[in-house]
C-alpha cells in the first residue's frame, strides 16, 4: 500500500488511509497520521486494543504525529518487506516513522521474538517536534485498563496521566527514539535491541519475497498482494482472514460510495 505525498490528514480519514503491518499472529492499521488506530491482541481475533478506527473518541490509539498543522506525509513500504515507512516533511525537517511487529529470522529464533509493535523516529533532516499519545481501550472500550497485562516501553520520557502514556519528543538531525509495546511479561525479550529486530524481521520479510519467481511488469504489483496476504494468515494454523478488520463501510458515513 503506497500514497502520495499530502499535508498531514484530518483525524478522520478514509478507510483506506492506512498501511498495515503484522506477524502472522495479529496485524495494526497505522493511518497516514501515524496513528495505529486498529489492533487486535494478542490475536487477529482478539478484542481490540485499540479502535479509534470505529470510535474516534472511545476506540483508543497510539499516536506519533508532527506537532506543525502544515506537515506533508508520505507513506510506502520498504522494498519487498511488510514494514511500513511513514515520511512527515515540514519547512523544518524531515522525520522517518518505521513501523512493523517483528517476526523471527529462523524456527530457532520463534521463542526470542515477542509479539509486539515496534515504532522507530528517526529525524533525517533539520529538526522536528512531534506529540506521542498511547491510549489503549481493552475489548472494544468495554473494560477497564486492567488485561490483558500490556506495556509500553521506550527510550524517551514518558508520563502516565489517567492511564494513558505521553511524550513530546524534540528531535533534530540524527536522533532516534524506539517504541514497543505489546505483552508485559514478553518484551524483556527485546533487551532494547531494537535493530537487530528491525534489521531481523528486514531479513525475514526479503527472503520470503525473494521466493517469488515472477519478474514480468506486474512483479512489484503482485508481490505486494502475496505480502498482505501472508501478513492475514496464521503461522499457528495456516488459514487466512479476510481482513484485518471487521465489515466496514467504504465512507465514513457508514455508506458504500
Amino acid at each position: 500500500m503506497g500514497h502520495a505525498c499530502q499535508h498531514l490528514p484530518p483525524p478522520a480519514l478514509p478507510v483506506d488511509a492506512r498501511g498495515m503491518i503484522g506477524n502472522m499472529k495479529t496485524s495494526a492499521l497505522v493511518s497516514l497520521r501515524g496513528a495505529i488506530d486498529f489492533m487486535c491482541y494478542p490475536r487477529i481475533d482478539s478484542p481490540t486494543l485499540f479502535a479509534a478506527l470505529l470510535d474516534g473518541e472511545r476506540g483508543g490509539s497510539f499516536g506519533i504525529t508532527p506537532r506543525a498543522s502544515n506537515a506533508n506525509v508520505k507513506q510506502m513500504y520498504l522494498p519487498e518487506t511488510n514494514v511500513l515507512l511513514t515520511r512527515f516533511m515540514t519547512g523544518d525537517g524531515v522525520c522517518e516513522l518505521l513501523d512493523l511487529m517483528p517476526v523471527p529470522s529462523s524456527d530457532a529464533r520463534v521463542d526470542e521474538v515477542p509479539n509486539c509493535v515496534m515504532r522507530i523516529v528517526r529525524l533525517i533532516f533539520g529538526h522536528m517536534t512531534l506529540d506521542v499519545q498511547c491510549d489503549p481501550r481493552f475489548d472494544y472500550a468495554r473494560v477497564e485498563h486492567q488485561t490483558p497485562p500490556v506495556q509500553l516501553l521506550s527510550n524517551a520520557p514518558l508520563s502516565i496521566d489517567a492511564n494513558v502514556a505521553r511524550a513530546t519528543l524534540e528531535l533534530k538531525e540524527g536522533d532516534s527514539v524506539c517504541f514497543a509495546f505489546g505483552a508485559s511479561d514478553a518484551l524483556h525479550k527485546l533487551k532494547n535491541n531494537f535493530d537487530d529486530f528491525l534489521h531481523e524481521t528486514i531479513d525475514y520479510w526479503k527472503a520470503w519475497s525473494s521466493h517469488s519467481t515472477y519478474r514480468g511488469r506486474y512483479r512489484e504489483v503482485m508481490l505486494r498482494s502475496a505480502l498482505t496476504l501472508k501478513l492475514l494468515s496464521s503461522d499457528e494454523f495456516g488459514a487466512i482472514v479476510a481482513a484485518p478488520t471487521f465489515g466496514l463501510s467504504e465512507a465514513q458515513d457508514g455508506s458504500h460510495r
